[in-house]
């Protein structure tokens, strides 16, 4: 922005930076548009939500990423994002479903006293996740994911109107349980 000529406030950085979430292409766009409706000098973070889009490119698969990372002040960005563009409850649960089983597939094995690392690779998990998975499934009491798993059972009963509930509140509570965890004693 500095190259651009612009001077912006720390908030006017925050709010390009959480809106294009990690897209460089659309960052230098959305600085190129704000020279040329601002000119040169100062930028505020008003500026910011007047001019720039919101250039993130949520997909339920970084929400997944997000939440197995541990990162639940990402995953709940990246869920209201997906709610405000309009995606169904019912895809972000299956997502989480999907990913729920895997989990507590591996964790089970893992209690079981079988090698994480060859059963991630027969599970199917790739091998730029696996570290991802590996301290998420560290950080969770083998029985956790199966807890979890049958929580979005509930919210997909919700997302479906089968079940009087909000589904976007109980996707943030499986969210927020599975960025946490429950750490297993040392």
């Amino acid at each position: 922005m500095r190259k651009s000529g612009l001077q912006p406030d720390r908030d006017a950085v925050r709010m390009i930076a959480d809106r294009v979430e990690g897209n460089l292409l659309a960052a230098g766009q959305e600085i190129e548009k704000l020279r040329l409706l601002h000119g040169a000098g100062k930028v505020s973070a008003e500026d910011v939500s007047k001019a720039v889009a919101n250039s993130s490119r949520f997909d339920v698969f970084k929400l997944v990423d997000a939440a197995v990372a541990g990162d639940a002040k990402r995953s709940l960005r990246i869920l209201a994002g997906l709610r405000a563009e309009g995606v169904e409850p019912v895809i972000v649960v299956w997502a989480l479903a999907r990913e729920l089983r895997t989990l507590a597939r591996l964790a089970e094995l893992l209690a079981a006293g079988t090698n994480l690392a060859p059963a991630m690779q027969k599970s199917g998990v790739w091998n730029n996740r696996q570290g991802l998975v590996r301290s998420c499934v560290a950080r969770h009491e083998p029985g956790n994911f199966r807890r979890l798993l049958k929580a979005t059972v509930n919210a997909d009963q919700a997302a479906k109107g089968q079940m009087r509930a909000d589904p976007w509140q109980l996707i943030t509570s499986i969210l927020l349980d599975l960025t946490l965890g429950q750490r297993k004693a040392a």
